[in-house]
């Protein structure tokens, strides 16, 4: 993705404190329950040069994902949902975070 169309899509990002109560609680009480992968969680985001995602996302240890199931697969990633949970995790393939960080 060209450094032009992630920022594209970043724009097109509600800003944190404009979500609903709802929503925001939601995210809040994922990142309390979580917290352990808060700082894995910012030095990644950091190292991929999109900090402004921290607050929307969750770092969720894959030891949570016990029971998962193969989703979707494509050139670049896989994804798996938890049959035991309503998240879904997905995992990159190192080709891509390589072309995610080198592309800015």
């Amino acid at each position: 993705m060209s450094s032009s169309h992630l920022h594209h899509y970043l724009s097109l990002l509600k800003p944190f404190s404009d979500l609903d109560a709802t929503q925001k609680a939601s995210i809040l009480a994922l990142k309390k329950r979580w917290s352990e992968g808060a700082d894995e969680l910012h030095a990644a985001l950091n190292d991929l040069s999109v900090p402004q995602l921290e607050p929307y996302l969750v770092w969720i240890p894959s030891s949570y994902f016990r029971d998962s199931t193969l989703l979707g697969q494509g050139g670049f990633a896989k994804v798996f949902k938890a049959t035991d949970s309503p998240f879904a995790a997905k995992e990159m393939s190192e080709t891509m975070i390589f072309e995610v960080r080198s592309d800015h």
